[in-house]
């Protein structure tokens, strides 16, 4: 239905016009663990090795046009030419795109720039503290273009686009800077697991919009993205030479929303841990759990009881009530259950 391809859309419009009610929703990745950089900038400190790094997620799959969010990332180590070749640091780059609607009508680009310095605490490196900082820009847009808005309504014949809204202040674009910064700890960051060393730890914590970058498409309306604080840690046991366990833990807290990620992955070695490259080829199978979408709580505990009427299609409901509606007996639990 072409109203329920506008659901995104008039969410995210939504979402704009009631800054005051509701923040925004940043990106994230379960799979937290294969975006470091995004989840705290010290740990590009970490990398021993140029690496690169792609994430795609589609979220909120019985939505027709739901949000897309891609990432990638090149990490770069920074590397002392001495007699221990010392790891003192890292940069990396990334690219974060966020979008949904038709034909993309919401989009969130950004672009960092990170760096890393590595404290050693001992001569080995075996525990290691790092700092990181990290800078960029946010475009956000928003196609207005397939917006009705209510004085669009004529109540004999419907909507009418002849009729000019009162919305005369909205941007279609907004450029921000972003910064972030975080600091983490390591215990054998190399995960050098001869002369019987067996674990790899690291834990850490960032904090994120530092610089409170501003949200909204509305001209001179102050709705600044609150702080976003990260908690996280991660152990990777090595039970045999070429098994190895790593459990993880993410946690996070944005204005009054709170989240907690926890994950397992088992990993398996290609090669036995020695010297050779070879012994960072690993092949790992996992999985982790993750909490209620924030987005959907925030529109229907925060948003939804501000309107007088509510008219969603059978797919909307379905999204927001969160069952399946596949008769008449259903619309009305449906209903029962929006209304509460």
């Amino acid at each position: 239905m072409k109203r329920y391809g506008y659901f995104l859309r008039a969410l995210a419009v939504l979402t704009l016009l009631a800054g005051r009610v509701a923040t925004a929703q940043d990106a994230q990745f379960s799979q937290y663990t294969f975006a470091p950089v995004q989840l705290n900038p010290a740990l590009a400190g970490q990398e021993r090795a140029v690496t690169a790094s792609l994430n795609h997620r589609t979220q909120w799959q019985r939505v027709a046009f739901p949000y897309v969010t891609s990432q990638l990332t090149g990490t770069f180590p920074l590397i002392r030419a001495n007699a221990r070749a010392t790891h003192w640091g890292g940069v990396a780059l990334s690219v974060v795109n966020d979008q949904a609607g038709v034909g993309g009508g919401y989009r969130s680009l950004a672009a960092y720039a990170t760096f890393a310095y590595n404290v050693p605490l001992s001569p080995t490196g075996l525990h290691t503290v790092s700092l990181g900082g990290q800078a960029g820009v946010i475009q956000r847009s928003l196609d207005f273009s397939g917006a009705q808005w209510g004085e669009q309504y004529n109540p004999l014949t419907g909507w009418d686009g002849a009729l000019a809204p009162s919305e005369t202040q909205l941007m279609n674009s907004l450029f921000t800077p972003d910064t972030q910064a975080g600091a983490s700890y390591a215990y054998n960051p190399a995960r050098d697991f001869s002369r019987g060393k067996r674990l790899s730890l690291t834990v850490g914590g960032a904090v994120a919009h530092l610089n409170r970058p501003s949200q909204s498409l509305i001209r001179d309306q102050n709705s600044r993205l609150p702080l976003r604080w990260h908690l996280h840690a991660q152990l990777t046991w090595l039970l045999s030479d070429r098994v190895e366990l790593s459990p993880s833990a993410w946690w996070a807290a944005q204005n009054t929303a709170r989240q907690l990620l926890t994950g397992l992955r088992v990993g398996y070695r290609l090669a036995n841990p020695s010297p050779s490259w070879l012994a960072n080829c690993v092949v790992s199978l996992g999985g982790g759990y993750r909490n209620a979408d924030a987005a959907i709580a925030t529109l229907r505990e925060r948003l939804l009881p501000l309107a007088a009427i509510l008219t969603p299609n059978i797919p909307e409901a379905e999204v927001l009530a969160g069952i399946d509606v596949p008769d008449e007996a259903a619309m009305h639990r449906a209903a029962e259950i929006l209304l509460r």
